[in-house]
């Protein structure tokens, strides 16, 4: 008799660890959703940023603006798989060459994921970035410098 009750709410359990409402993408991320800018006072939400790569496409390609899109790389430490991140120009100082402030921006896994820390390998794209081949970019998270980068490179 009690094996009976055991054996249904263990699969009540189960059933219920597998229902979820969101589409998601290969990576595990939701599919549409973007991320969210940073909250005053708020943590950044991921750590330990290594193996930075920054990078200027200064390919001339038909239909693009004067500015040149920046590519960044890096791998950071998330609670969990399935982070979404993105970058957004804080400011920019002008001096020669220009000293360019960026936010990462970094949304949560909707829905169920598994709880385990990760290393997640970023891959991001700013359109018209503001700097130019020598610049230098601080990345902030959370309102704190994340990591540094003292000259960006171009690629032709």
């Amino acid at each position: 008799m009690i094996k009976k009750y055991i054996l249904a709410s263990s699969f009540i359990l189960l059933a219920s660890g597998c229902v979820g409402s969101t589409a998601t993408n290969n990576n595990g991320g939701q599919i549409g959703k973007k991320p969210s800018p940073p909250q005053a006072n708020e943590r950044c939400l991921v750590a330990q940023p290594k193996d930075v790569h920054l990078w200027i496409n200064a390919m001339p390609m038909p239909g693009t603006s004067n500015r040149s899109p920046l590519r960044a790389t890096f791998t950071v430490t998330a609670p969990t798989p399935g982070y979404q991140f993105a970058l957004k120009v804080n400011r920019v100082m002008e001096s020669l060459p220009e000293q360019v402030v960026l936010d990462l921006l970094v949304t949560r896994p909707s829905g169920m994921v598994a709880q385990v820390v990760t290393d997640t390998k970023v891959n991001v794209k700013l359109d018209d970035f503001p700097g130019s081949e020598g610049s230098s970019v601080q990345v902030n998270c959370g309102g704190k410098s994340f990591f540094k980068v003292n000259s960006v490179m171009a690629i032709h």
